[in-house]
This record gives structure tokens, C-alpha cells and sequence, in this order.
């Protein structure tokens, strides 16, 4: 994956939710000076993706979340592509093909496999 900065992934936000059919809106809720917090909301209330990107550490987090609960995950951390699985998201799963160039595209797929193969719409 190519360098990832802000301005990069807030494009990739933007784009993959114009193109995601159960993503009603995107909101930047919260930002630091190395920090940024982006929610989208879902057309279910209480179901939402959160992507968490810290600029100095690197870290890129991306969540979904079930009434206040991480359901399903995907993390880079120091490097390395970890996932939460879908009904075991405290469990910790090495990726080490990565999530491409397109982390949040990919991560979207991979949860409207979730959102439709578990009913959750």
C-alpha cells in the first residue's frame, strides 16, 4: 500500500461512500493535530462504520460497529494488517496479504458481505 495520508483518506472515505448503498452519510467527528475520528452512518440506526487514522503513529482503524459494540475489524498497526473477525471481534487474525491500496473500499466489501449474509438491515 502506497503511503496513506489524510488527504488520501479522506478521498477514499468519500468515493467509497458515494458508491456504498447502505451508507446514508459521512461525518468527521472528531480531529486532533494527529488525529482524525470518521463516523458513516449506515441506514440502520445504531450501526455504523468508524475509521480511526493516526497521522504520527500510522495507525489506520476501521470498525464496525452494533449498538456501541465493535462487531467486525480491521486494523494497521506498526506495519501489519490485523483483523477482528465477525462474531469473534476480540479475536486478533493476521493479514498478511494486506487490504490493498484501497483500504476503506475493501473494508466496506467486506461489510456489506457481513451486513447481508447476517441479516443486519
Amino acid at each position: 500500500m502506497p503511503e496513506l495520508t489524510l488527504l488520501a483518506l479522506r478521498e477514499q472515505i468519500a468515493s467509497t461512500a458515494n458508491n456504498c448503498w447502505f451508507v446514508q452519510f459521512v461525518e468527521e467527528i472528531e480531529r486532533t493535530p494527529i488525529t482524525t475520528t470518521f463516523r458513516l452512518y449506515t441506514i440502520r440506526t445504531g450501526l455504523f462504520v468508524q475509521v480511526f487514522w493516526g497521522a504520527r503513529s500510522k495507525t489506520l482503524s476501521l470498525v464496525l460497529i452494533e449498538s456501541e459494540q465493535r462487531i467486525f475489524a480491521v486494523d494497521l498497526h506498526r506495519g501489519q494488517w490485523h483483523l477482528h473477525p465477525f462474531g469473534a471481534a476480540d479475536d486478533h487474525t493476521f493479514l498478511p496479504e494486506g487490504m490493498g491500496d484501497n483500504p476503506v473500499k475493501r473494508f466496506m466489501e467486506m461489510v456489506e458481505a457481513i451486513l447481508v449474509e447476517n441479516d443486519l438491515l
